[in-house]
């Protein structure tokens, strides 16, 4: 461990009573109980460095630096609603090397890197594929070494967030040939079942290990990228963003089933899908019974009508700011979301805010303007009796 992550970690003061409150809270939010405001999230990324991205996915101690940072400043800068997290992140492609797929690294330093070149390209590769232990494969070793290190190095002061491991169509899509899987969902559906019932059963395998590792479930913000600290009986995400380009019919058959199976090891608790939202209307219907939706606001603000009235007076939006914009229009956009969900459907705004573009002073102020808006959020909804 370097010495400005032990100098952070040392100057970390957690109270521990606070952090209780802010979940007591948060559980309210979830069952729709009225509380005092409704939370502000706030995802700071740090690199005080200016590690390149690949030295951040790569670089296990350089990744802690800069989230123990982010962690230090956070709490200097918001004085309810954060709870803290570590976020040990390898890129989102691990399910896809899995079986085989390489990393693929751009010339730019700082470009996330991508699954490879798709590995199946006939119908007939994806009925034989050979049982493996899939926490033996791939990126997945590296996954739990990174979880050990993180809480190893921290004492398990902090909850982490999962793996991004994604979702079995999201999976799919990384490990099929773009025309073969849009065809399979018409030409080849046994195959295609078949196949997102192996990635499933895989899939759980590694969550289950990435549990274990974490320290259980309870030591977790969820089961996969979000750090935003969720309920207990709601741990598991799904991400799929498939979702949004294919039709509601097509997604019922393919895609929640999948997610259901997901669901119903770690907990009914969020979908994602960036956007836009054909099944919106389908969401929540997952076996078991699902809370909500993690999306981008840019992607997915053209459906929020849509998603008021499918998701009043039980379901919660998480609209994520992160396209980079700027706190002016972060707060300009929450005031909108409210206008369109108020009164009848929970929103929380999600800012991802680089630390490196804003002093403390910024991020303090901008957290204080959307905190008095989430009270007028609060004042204005119907909540239950």
């Amino acid at each position: 461990m370097n010495g400005l992550t032990e100098k952070y970690l040392n100057k970390i003061d957690l109270d521990d009573q606070e952090i209780e409150k802010r979940k007591i809270a948060r559980r309210k939010l979830w069952d729709y109980e009225k509380i005092e405001h409704i939370p502000v999230i706030i995802w700071l990324t740090c690199n005080p460095h200016g590690y390149s991205m690949r030295e951040l996915l790569t670089d296990e101690e350089k990744q802690l630096e800069a989230n123990v940072e982010a962690i230090y400043r956070s709490l200097k800068c918001m004085d309810d609603d954060y709870i803290p997290w570590l976020r040990p992140d390898v890129g989102y492609m691990t399910m896809a090397t899995v079986y085989g797929s390489r990393v693929f690294w751009g010339d730019n330093l700082n470009q996330m890197p991508s699954a490879g070149p798709p590995i199946y390209k006939k119908i007939e590769q994806i009925t034989r594929i050979p049982e493996f232990n899939p926490i033996k494969q791939g990126l997945m070793p590296e996954c739990l070494k990174r979880i050990h290190y993180f809480r190893k190095k921290t004492k398990d002061a902090f909850y982490l967030s999962g793996i991004d491991l994604g979702g079995p169509l999201n999976t799919a899509k990384d490990l099929l040939d773009n025309r073969l899987l849009y065809l399979s969902f018409y030409e080849h559906p046994q195959e295609l079942h078949k196949f997102l019932n192996r990635i499933t059963k895989d899939m759980i395998q590694c969550w289950q290990a990435i549990v274990k590792e974490s320290g259980g479930l309870e030591h977790m913000t969820t089961t996969d990228f979000d750090p935003t600290w969720a309920p207990e009986q709601h741990k598991g995400f799904v991400s799929d963003d498939i979702a949004a380009t294919i039709s509601a019919k097509i997604w019922k058959e393919f895609g929640r089933p999948y997610n259901s199976k997901i669901y119903a090891h770690f907990g009914g608790g969020l979908l994602h899908n960036c956007g836009p939202n054909p099944s919106y209307d389908e969401y929540l219907h997952h076996t078991p019974i699902i809370k909500g939706l993690n999306c981008s606001y840019e992607y997915s603000k053209n459906d929020f009508p849509k998603l008021k009235t499918s998701f009043a007076g039980k379901g919660l939006i998480f609209p994520m700011f992160d396209q980079g914009e700027s706190l002016d229009k972060m707060y300009r956009n929450y005031e909108q979301i409210i206008s369109i969900f108020a009164p009848t459907t929970l929103c929380v705004p999600l800012c991802i805010i680089d630390g490196e573009q804003y002093k403390d002073e910024d991020i303090k102020e901008f957290y204080q303007k959307m905190k008095s808006l989430s009270y007028k959020h609060t004042q204005s909804m119907n909540w239950r009796p």
